[in-house]
């Protein structure tokens, strides 16, 4: 593969999509689609309006609602999703993967920052979570599977990275923004902008370059980006099938064995 040269910045146009979201009862405006769309307090109906209250209807859930940003891209890739307080941070990775549409093939780990721009590989294994290894490479971690969200996300604005793939750096900040009531199932996808890039194209910097590739007919390295992205420009969402990842992670309805 030929060579990397300095990358260009991402040319791909946002594309937001979102179900409609909740709002408290004085932003229920039923129209508002961009970025920051207020989605605090899902107890609005899908179309913006809150239902009457029914004997009947299944008691709200608590939920956490957050921002999974993915760093150093523009235009920004970012997903909200609603999800359980106590989900332990290893099932937290397979909301992520789903809702980022990774592939789920290369090694993570999650640290909490004690101040914002701290390097996440500078922060001390007391701060950080994954799985167990037994090659003895490095400090031992905290357990992902043992630990809660709630233990360590425990207030809107607490923040926590999460990083994907160790070769191609993929860095995800992840933002409590609210504590909230739904009556989503959870995990649930609310909001998307950008599709991810390709997995193992060389992080950021590589992404950059490949989708200024893919862009520009001219350029060397065109037909190789052709068939890295294919016919999809870079940052191309599809954010049903995203939504259909995470719903596959809810629990299935219990049956009763009743006759």
């Amino acid at each position: 593969m030929p060579r990397r040269k300095t990358p260009t910045p991402t040319t791909g146009t946002a594309d937001t999509a979102d179900t409609p979201t909740t709002a408290r009862p004085e932003d229920q405006t039923g129209t508002s689609r961009g970025a920051d769309a207020p989605a605090s307090v899902p107890t609005a109906s899908a179309h913006g309006t809150t239902p009457p209250a029914s004997p009947t209807a299944p008691p709200l859930a608590l939920a956490y609602l957050l921002r999974i940003e993915l760093a150093h891209l523009k235009p920004t890739v970012y997903r909200d999703v609603l999800v359980a307080p106590d989900v332990t941070l290893r099932r937290l990775h397979t909301i992520i993967q789903a809702a980022m549409g990774w592939d789920n093939a290369h090694l993570y780990f999650f640290a909490l920052p004690a101040r914002t721009g701290e390097n996440v590989w500078r922060i001390p294994s007391i701060r950080r979570w994954e799985p167990p290894n037994d090659d003895g490479w490095g400090e031992r971690a905290n357990n992902d599977a043992r630990t809660r969200l709630d233990q360590v996300l425990r207030a809107p604005r607490d923040r926590l990275l999460y990083l994907y793939d160790f070769g191609d750096e993929w860095l995800h900040r992840i933002t409590l923004r609210d504590v909230v009531r739904t009556s989503h199932p959870l995990p649930y996808l609310l909001k998307a902008q950008q599709g991810c890039p390709p997995e193992d194209c060389g992080g950021p910097p590589g992404a950059a370059y490949w989708a200024a590739a893919w862009y520009d007919p001219q350029h060397e390295d065109h037909a190789l980006a052709r068939e890295m992205f294919g016919d999809e420009e870079p940052g191309t969402l599809h954010f049903e099938a995203l939504q259909r990842a995470v719903a596959r992670l809810q629990p299935r309805p219990k049956t009763s064995n009743k006759k």
